[in-house]
């Protein structure tokens, strides 16, 4: 299903468009993207439909900058025609984002938790991806049952990342030179773009007190992945 219905034009003469999952190996979202030209034959309008994979071409000149993953151009090409949809990542982008170890003990939720067995959601906040130009500090969700005991616990369930992707430069102390000047270039040449909600995926998880990344198989499991040739990726 398209993530988003068109649905009128607007006063640029842009529809709203509609974004999807590829095909092939770790597909990024395709966006479809519907304008208004007027038939110089007729003088009626007609509706030209084009698509934009931000996996073969880059969306915004920041894409360049931050171009060691394909992950932040997808974002960006989502900030542009997304019009503030959820991004739903998939398990081979969460891992490609490699986050820090969530540390289960700083949870508002772990902490409020009595030296007992307790069901219910967990927030760890401060999550921070390896790749540049994504997330900033994110939020790891846990839900499933948390064994408390003194000096240590047990958590059985599912996590997932939440975060929220905008181009927020008011918040220049958090961010060195460089961030600040990207971010607020995306902003200021960005107008139209709309802030969105990264979620997902939500994996299985168990997790036990001093355990750190480097034993933590939901971060460190998996070998990234390639993109394939109808992805922009080489050929084989």
């Amino acid at each position: 299903m398209w993530g988003l219905q068109a649905a009128g034009s607007n006063s640029n003469n842009t529809h709203v468009p509609e974004y999807k999952r590829g095909s092939g190996e770790n597909p990024p979202y395709i966006y479809k993207i519907k304008r208004d030209f007027n038939n110089p034959n007729t003088g009626q309008p007609n509706i030209k439909e084009s698509e934009i994979n931000p996996d073969i071409s880059n969306t915004h000149f920041n894409s360049y900058f931050y171009n060691e993953s394909n992950i932040p151009n997808r974002l960006i090409t989502h900030y542009l025609w997304g019009k503030g949809g959820d991004y739903n990542l998939t398990s081979d982008e969460f891992y490609d984002l490699d986050f820090s170890f969530p540390v289960l003990e700083f949870s508002p939720e772990y902490k409020a938790a009595p030296i007992s067995t307790t069901s219910g959601e967990f927030r760890v906040p401060g999550v921070l991806p390896v790749v540049d130009g994504t997330t900033n500090k994110a939020t790891m969700v846990y839900n499933g049952t948390l064994t408390k005991a003194i000096g240590g616990f047990h958590f059985k369930g599912t996590m997932h990342v939440e975060d929220t992707y905008n181009f927020d430069f008011w918040n220049y102390k958090k961010r060195n030179f460089t961030g600040n000047i990207l971010t607020f270039w995306g902003y200021i040449s960005m107008p139209t773009g709309k802030p969105f909600s990264i979620k997902g995926p939500k994996i299985e998880i168990v997790q036990t007190s001093g355990m750190n990344h480097s034993d933590y198989p939901p971060l460190r499991g998996r070998k990234k992945r390639k993109r394939s040739a109808v992805n922009g990726g080489a050929k084989e």
